[in-house]
């Protein structure tokens, strides 16, 4: 893995982990450190999008779009 795809992995990470924090203690700092994790991913991931399906009743599923490398979902092609 060269280093960019390093950088987008660790920024894709910290983002879930952020993602942990209950709303009630986001505050604006939390919000300018989230936004600027998705610009970071925006400006420097490569995206590799994939398709894939996710289950959402017992037999039934909806197909997805994300990219491989930082996990953002895209709207269906």
């Amino acid at each position: 893995m060269d280093s960019q795809h390093c950088d987008v992995e660790l920024m894709s990470r910290a983002l879930a982990y952020l993602g942990g924090l209950p709303i009630s203690l986001q505050n604006k700092e939390y919000s300018l450190i989230v936004k600027l994790a998705n610009d970071y991913l925006k400006k420097y991931c490569q995206h590799e999008i994939v398709e894939d399906y996710i289950d959402t009743a017992p037999e039934s599923c909806k197909k997805i779009f994300y990219c491989e490398l930082c996990y953002k979902t895209f709207p269906e092609k």
